[in-house]
Parts: structure tokens; C-alpha cells; sequence
């Protein structure tokens, strides 16, 4: 149990330091430490959130709602980016696999923690860092795909937010 729990923390750190090298091993396991890691660190971020507006309440709802939406969307994103990955590109990955791998993202909710923690210092510190777990996020994101799918990163972009994409394009169309 406690192997775990250290494999769990250790995959978090792999992410910032080695993203293709956690993707590439865990791609060669079974193993669902990547969809833990979204229900592990929004529960958290959601409990600092409680704690802050002083409403462990509203807290632990918003966990609660975070955690299943978070979950179901990375689902669908996961379907989009194999069905993409795989038809149009020809990649060879498993669906549950890249739905495992895109979850790993979540990790970097740490830095949001930290960044709660220190608005109490500096309100102004958050939207910056915000922005750059978001991107750091999509990039990971990318990574993970070309890893489980065995492609290169244009098409791993391209599958990864080409629908979202083509999306925003029509409805800039018709605006």
C-alpha cells in the first residue's frame, strides 16, 4: 500500500521533471494513477478553496462537482483525441490508456494550491500562474498523446484540440 502511495507522489513529480518518460512507462502498465490524480488534487484544491472562502461546505460540493465534471469532460477528450489519433492519423493507442495519460495533467493543480495559499500575500500572483498551469497543462497534454499513440506533436495537436478547434471556427463563421 504504502509502494503505492510513494508511485503515486513519485508519477506527480515524473510529470514536471520527465512528462514522455512517465507517458512512456505507464503507457507499458495497466494502471489508473492518472484518473486518481484528478479526483486526489481537485478534492485538495477544493478543500484550500473551503478553507479560504471559510465554507468547508461549498468546499467539499465543489469537490465533489469538480471532480465528476472534470472526469466526464477528460472522458470525452479522450474519445475526440482517439478518434482523431487513430482514424485520421493512424496511431496505434488504447482509448482508456490516453484517458489514463491526460488525466496526469491534474498534477499541476499543486501549483494552484500554492498559488491559493499565497493570495493571502498577493491577490495578484494567481492569474498569472493560472495561465501557466493551463498551458503547461495542454503541452503535457500533447505530449501524452504523441506518446500513447506514436505520432509527432503536430499530430498529436491536431488531435488533441483539432475538433475544439474546428469548433471555434465555425462559430467564429457564423458570428
Amino acid at each position: 500500500m504504502i509502494s503505492k502511495i510513494i508511485d503515486f507522489f513519485s508519477d506527480s513529480g515524473k510529470l514536471i521533471i520527465s512528462p514522455e518518460e512517465l507517458f512512456y512507462l505507464r503507457g507499458q502498465k495497466k494502471g489508473f494513477y492518472g484518473i486518481l490524480s484528478v479526483i486526489f488534487y481537485l478534492a485538495f484544491l477544493s478543500l484550500i478553496i473551503g478553507i479560504l472562502l471559510q465554507d468547508l461546505t461549498f468546499g467539499a460540493i465543489f469537490a465533489l462537482i469538480s471532480i465528476i465534471f472534470t472526469l466526464v469532460f477528460k472522458f470525452i477528450h479522450a474519445v475526440t483525441i482517439h478518434v482523431f489519433a487513430k482514424l485520421l492519423f493512424g496511431g496505434d493507442g488504447k482509448l482508456l490508456a490516453c484517458y489514463n495519460l491526460i488525466c496526469y495533467p491534474s498534477c499541476l493543480y499543486i501549483f494552484l494550491i500554492v498559488g491559493l495559499a499565497l493570495t493571502v500575500l498577493n491577490k495578484m500572483f494567481l492569474f498569472p500562474l493560472i495561465l501557466l498551469v493551463v498551458l503547461w497543462q495542454m503541452v503535457i497534454v500533447i505530449t501524452a498523446v504523441a506518446t500513447e499513440y506514436g505520432i509527432d506533436f503536430g499530430k498529436a495537436y491536431i488531435s488533441t484540440y483539432g475538433l475544439w478547434l474546428i469548433i471555434l471556427a465555425i462559430l467564429m463563421g457564423i458570428v
